[in-house]
């Protein structure tokens, strides 16, 4: 099911004018997700990654360019 809903997001998003990138978070501990994410073609941004406000929680921030055909090819 996640599968489906991380491929949605990025169908809807190629569509939307201006758009180039999506970038999603993950807490340090998710690692079925962050899988999901790379095999999707999303790749670890750390220099976007992020605590959240007033818990010791780090979220990594994964990045899928919205440009490229290579990128187009995996979500199908």
């Amino acid at each position: 099911m996640g599968r489906a809903v991380v491929r949605e997001i990025v169908g809807h998003a190629r569509q939307l004018p201006g758009i180039v990138a999506i970038s999603i978070t993950s807490a340090t501990f998710m690692e079925r997700a962050h899988g999901l994410y790379r095999s999707l073609g999303f790749h670890r941004a750390p220099q976007r990654d992020w605590y959240v406000p007033g818990e010791d929680v780090l979220l990594w921030v994964f990045r899928l360019g919205l440009g490229s055909s290579a990128a187009a090819s995996t979500l199908t």
